[in-house]
């Protein structure tokens, strides 16, 4: 077989979990699912999408959520959890990875926060926290307050 959408392969929904080989395709119709969906209904929803992004400008967003990053990191309960991600922006991307003391209490907090409605990613036993423009400061107050329960 070449190569594969992630997506189409048994036990996706799991990231944390993803099968690097021996992986089985889904029996399901989604096997067969391209990376995008031929729906030109989605184009209308897409352009104004794009026109959102070029009215608040790439340099903004950029600025916004690597502010919100640093936020997290500043103000991380250190004595429940331990950062991950690097600590200079330069060195990571536009995300903040972070984990409790332990993978089992790393997946406990995951669970009490999406409990919470607040939603990361749980990857590789750290969560992974990325921020977009439509997040604000006072989301991060609330991941941080689950973090340091």
């Amino acid at each position: 077989m070449g190569d594969i959408r992630w997506l189409a392969v048994e036990g996706a929904e799991n990231f944390n979990r993803l099968p690097r080989e021996n992986w089985q395709l889904v029996t399901e119709a989604r096997r067969w699912d391209a990376a995008e969906v031929s729906n030109f209904l989605n184009l209308g929803a897409m352009r104004a999408s794009l026109e959102f992004l070029l009215e608040v400008g790439v340099a903004e967003i950029e600025r916004h959520c690597a502010g919100l990053c640093e936020h997290l990191i500043e103000r991380l309960p250190r004595d429940r959890c331990v950062l991950r991600s690097p600590r200079s922006p330069a060195q990571r991307g536009p995300f903040v990875c972070v984990a409790a003391r332990t993978a089992e209490r790393t997946a406990a907090l995951w669970q009490q926060l999406r409990e919470k409605n607040i939603y990361v990613s749980l990857r590789q036993d750290a969560l992974r926290v990325a921020p977009n423009i439509y997040n604000r400061e006072w989301e991060i107050d609330r991941l941080l307050a689950v973090l340091a329960e």
